[in-house]
């Protein structure tokens, strides 16, 4: 009933790169209805790249899609719970009940990237915790198992590069969405945000 991601990402942009993205974990700690869970995503086959996730109301179907885009984008995410809250306020009501705010909650996504005919394995990590009075949060990348701080201090350009937020809510939604996708009068805006973003 829920596709999370096409999972296998082509951009072709001005710079003529052509790239893949094959998600293979995502790692879950005190966030939403998730205490602790690992969830492997990684594909039987490269014909078969979408992954969906099905269950009832609450069981934390859509919690699974704001973590990717939250991991991926940070701040910038497009994600339906936070309509209305400022970015410090949703890191706080993304952190699971019944846990201290001041031990916070963490998302890590994992996934296989090739571009111009080389693989690496990257991993995205966000950690936040209250702090004081606000939400203190850290971003890191590792390439292939290394901590990569260069990475790590561009990554907004970086991931804009493979798939713009833009156009992430084209890769990223919940089967309800489907219809409003469809829908015709929605159509153009939705190709042009695509070819321009």
């Amino acid at each position: 009933e829920h596709r999370a991601s096409d999972r296998e990402i082509v951009h072709t942009g001005n710079c003529k790169k052509r790239s893949s993205m094959i998600f293979t974990a995502l790692e879950l700690h005190n966030f939403g209805v998730y205490k602790d869970e690992v969830i492997e995503l990684e594909p039987p086959s490269a014909e078969k790249p979408i992954i969906i996730f099905g269950g009832l109301n609450g069981a934390g179907k859509t919690t699974l899609l704001e973590a990717i885009q939250l991991c991926l984008y940070g701040k910038r995410a497009q994600t339906p719970k936070r309509e209305g809250l400022g970015y410090e306020e949703y890191l706080r009501r993304c952190i699971h009940h019944g846990v201290s705010e001041r031990d916070g909650a963490s998302v890590r996504l994992t996934f296989l990237l090739k571009e111009s005919g080389e693989e690496r394995r990257l991993s995205v990590s966000r950690d936040w915790h209250m702090a004081g009075s606000g939400i203190k949060e850290t971003l890191q990348v590792w390439n292939d198992g290394e901590v990569d701080d260069h990475l790590t201090q561009q990554w907004d350009e970086y991931i804009d590069g493979i798939l713009p937020v833009g156009v992430s809510h084209l890769f990223f939604f919940d089967g309800e969405q489907i219809e409003r996708f469809a829908d015709l009068t929605n159509s153009d805006e939705l190709l042009r945000i695509a070819i321009y973003a």
